[in-house]
């Protein structure tokens, strides 16, 4: 879930401290992504190179 937490920008009271444990919590999940293909997407690959003929 997302966590409740208490800032002020009006103050600056805990935003810095907020961004980090956010971008914490955001770095870790990606890191938890260990299956590279997602649907039927591949993303290991290089896309098809696109031929330059006209047909």
């Amino acid at each position: 879930g997302i966590p409740f937490l208490e800032t002020s920008a009006k103050n600056s009271l805990k935003v810095e401290d907020c961004f980090i444990s956010l971008a914490r919590d955001v770095m870790q999940r990606i890191g938890d992504i260990t299956d590279t293909h997602v649907g039927n997407a591949d993303l290991t690959k290089a896309p098809a190179q696109e031929s330059s003929g006209c047909c």
